[in-house]
Formats: structure tokens, C-alpha cells, sequence
């Protein structure tokens, strides 16, 4: 069972992204943070391989500020967010 679910990740990971085309992730006006309703979706596009964990790279292919904050984000220092790191990044920056 769970190896189908690693197959279809992708697939479903580009089906929301493609539902929620419409739906921009940026940081908002002066505060400069997300909005957590963009949370989900920013994590969709940002894992690159839909390995469930985000690297540096693809932190930066979405956000390049996001990405110079990365090390204080990466809690238990092994390299990667996982996505309660990145929700505290992204509401955090």
C-alpha cells in the first residue's frame, strides 16, 4: 500500500498545483511573510522529487530570501525541512 502511495505522490502533488493554479504563494505586502493558507501549496511546488522533505536547492528555486534563512529554519540540523520547519519559515520570514 505504501508504495503506491510514493508512486502516485507525484501525480498528486501536480494535480493540486494544477487546481490551484490560480492560487499565488508570495509573501504579502509589507510584512513580507506568508499567509499560512499558503503553506500547503508553497510545499507542493517547492518539493521538487515529492520526497517529503525540502534541501536548500529547492528551498531557493522558490525563494531565494527564504532560502538565506534556511539554517536558522533546519531545527534538528540535518539538512532538510520538514514541513513543520517550513511552515515556521515561511510564517516566520
Amino acid at each position: 500500500m505504501y508504495k503506491s502511495l510514493y508512486v502516485l505522490a507525484p501525480v498528486l502533488g501536480a494535480i493540486l498545483l494544477s487546481i490551484g493554479s490560480s492560487v499565488t504563494a508570495t509573501p504579502n505586502g509589507a510584512s513580507g511573510a506568508y499567509r499560512l493558507e499558503e503553506v500547503q501549496w508553497v510545499w507542493l511546488k517547492s518539493d521538487l522529487n515529492a520526497d517529503g522533505m525540502l534541501t536548500r536547492e529547492e528551498v531557493w528555486e522558490e525563494d531565494a530570501a527564504l532560502a538565506a534563512k534556511f539554517d536558522d529554519a533546519d531545527l534538528d540540523g540535518n539538512g532538510t525541512l520538514n514541513a513543520g520547519e517550513f511552515e515556521i519559515l515561511l510564517m516566520t520570514s
